[in-house]
């Protein structure tokens, strides 16, 4: 067995994930997130801003430590959507070169859907029939139509959560002009999803780990209901009760959302925009059924270097 890790560094939050890779699976040996924020302030003029930069750098010599301290062998760290577009971009991956051996690779929209719709495939039961896959991050949203053998059409968006709350979010609670703007913006930006969904057809949506599992955890805590599992790595979300919790969101402040057991402290500020996302994508595509994958980007580079 090798040890391996995968250092998904996204605009809101970087990931560490130490797992032992078998044949068929792989076994967690640890698992470390840190908020960053690194699109505050800079995202949509493309640069990466002071604080969140030293934040980011931080966040990398702290992942260094803990890669030491469990001997891992092999390293797979991956820069997204903030760090790929940034003007400084390139400098940060040197940096942190420099300060923690660590090599970056940057990949694109279309290589992170890959690695989601092989995470996601593994964590719940496909068939012949295509699914939508979403993948909700801070600087872009991925979208994957697929079955259990076939990617039929795969497309990187612009429209990650951070981007969408410094240009529509501005106000606490979100404005009523914010999110009519929001959604006619979003609407126009997704015609190729909108288009691609003619040609292949879903009534599923699977949503890939993140925002997907915070909508689980806030219907348990605002609507008292238990998770409904669908697989040993996924759950079931009813329409309805997203359709609940929607609204609830989108009227809250801050201040509230902080006191929501479900949201944990790095979502409190995206999620808005992520449920808004959400909604979007069900009510445009005409989603029969929502399902939460527990699995992501890195759990399809785990699956991808065991094949």
């Amino acid at each position: 067995m090798k040890k391996m890790a995968v250092l998904d560094l996204g605009t809101n939050t970087f990931h560490l994930h130490i797992a032992y890779v078998k044949e068929t699976d792989f076994e967690t040996v640890f698992k470390m997130q840190i908020p960053v924020k690194l699109g505050e302030g800079g995202i949509n003029q493309g640069y990466i801003g002071e604080e969140p930069y030293k934040r980011g750098i931080a966040a990398m010599n702290d992942f260094s430590v803990e890669l030491k301290n469990y001997q891992v062998e092999i390293i797979r760290a991956f820069a997204t959507s903030a760090i790929r577009d940034a003007s400084n971009g390139l400098n940060f991956l040197e940096e942190v070169k420099r300060n923690t051996q660590i090599e970056i690779g940057t990949i694109t929209g279309e290589q992170e859907a890959l690695f989601i719709c092989e995470g996601v495939r593994h964590s719940l039961p496909f068939s012949t029939d295509p699914k939508l896959i979403m993948d909700i991050g801070g600087g872009s949203v991925e979208f994957i139509i697929a079955n259990q053998t076939t990617v039929f059409w795969k497309q990187s968006f612009r429209l990650g959560a951070a981007r969408l709350i410094e240009k529509y979010h501005r106000q606490d609670p979100m404005g009523e002009e914010e999110c009519t703007g929001l959604y006619e913006h979003l609407r126009l930006q997704l015609t190729p999803l909108w288009e691609a969904l003619l040609q292949f057809p879903v009534t599923d949506l699977v949503g890939s780990a993140g925002s997907f599992e915070s909508v689980v955890e806030l219907i348990g805590d605002l609507l008292q209901k238990p998770a409904q599992k669908f697989s040993s790595k996924s759950h079931l979300i009813e329409l309805d009760d997203f359709f609940q919790i929607h609204p609830i969101l989108l009227q809250s402040t801050t201040a509230e959302r902080k006191k929501m057991q479900g949201l944990v402290s790095f979502r409190v500020e995206m999620m808005v925009a992520a449920s808004c996302l959400i909604d979007v994508v069900l009510k445009h595509a005409r989603i029969r059924r929502l399902i939460a994958s527990e699995y992501s980007l890195k759990e399809g580079v785990f699956f991808s270097e065991k094949n």
